[in-house]
């Protein structure tokens, strides 16, 4: 039992502690996941092999039980987190297509959007090569006025001290705005943004539940990463 709490803590860390130094925990919990099932098993076959026959009944028919409760929430997180990965690994090869490493990428603070992405898109697009210099602006739906609650946390992490000189910039010197759905949404417009000018490109992937009545899977929804490009002239 001792290995088996063992192996737990290791299947379940390493994965965490890889993907945290990269700034990649908001967006890949499926190792996480993976880990319980995994632990699970060790501790099944530890079972199996000190011949507990009864202890290891007893432990399959409440897997069985937790595993039929929790199937098609279990299908759908996975298949979202899943999705999340497909669409962000669109969104940054799209970017290290089209954005020039001189440009800056503008990472918008809407509540409304996958608030992770701020901290862990530095990392992953460096990561893959493009070290562009990240910029936050501050956006806001009419029905969320109020302070964004990462704004403080964002502004004071050593990978966003290009804060206040947003509006030093030059048009031809932002190669994306990440999280806009459309050019109306900005209520604090630098003097660099002029609507006509930017496009919208939209990321998508679905993701899905099992339904045990009909034996397949169901569409729930799209899980989209949206960014403003500048229209080239």
């Amino acid at each position: 039992m001792i290995l088996a709490i063992t192996a737990f803590g290791l299947v379940w860390t390493l994965p965490q502690l890889v993907l945290h130094s990269h700034g990649m925990e908001g967006h890949y919990r499926v190792p996480a996941v993976i880990g319980w099932f995994v632990s699970a098993s060790l501790g099944m076959h530890l079972l199996w092999r000190q011949r507990r026959w009864i202890l290891w009944g007893g432990t399959s028919v409440l897997f069985t039980i937790l595993l039929a409760l929790n199937l098609g929430p279990t299908v759908a997180r996975f298949s979202y987190y899943t999705a999340d990965s497909l669409a962000l690994n669109q969104m940054t090869d799209y970017l290290v297509q089209h954005v020039n490493k001189h440009q800056a990428i503008v990472i918008s603070l809407n509540p409304i959007t996958h608030q992770e992405s701020a901290f862990s898109l530095q990392s992953h697009l460096n990561f893959v090569g493009l070290n562009s210099p990240i910029y936050l602006l501050p956006v806001y739906q009419t029905e969320h006025q109020q302070n964004h609650p990462l704004v403080e946390q964002l502004i004071t992490n050593a990978g966003f001290a290009e804060f206040a000189d947003l509006e030093k910039l030059a048009a031809n010197e932002v190669g994306a705005i990440i999280g806009i759905d459309a050019p109306n949404e900005i209520t604090q417009i630098p003097s660099w943004y002029l609507p006509a000018e930017w496009e919208r490109v939209v990321f998508s992937a679905p993701y899905y539940t099992l339904s045990l009545k009909k034996l397949d899977s169901v569409k729930l929804n799209n899980f989209d990463y949206t960014i403003l490009t500048p229209i080239e002239q």
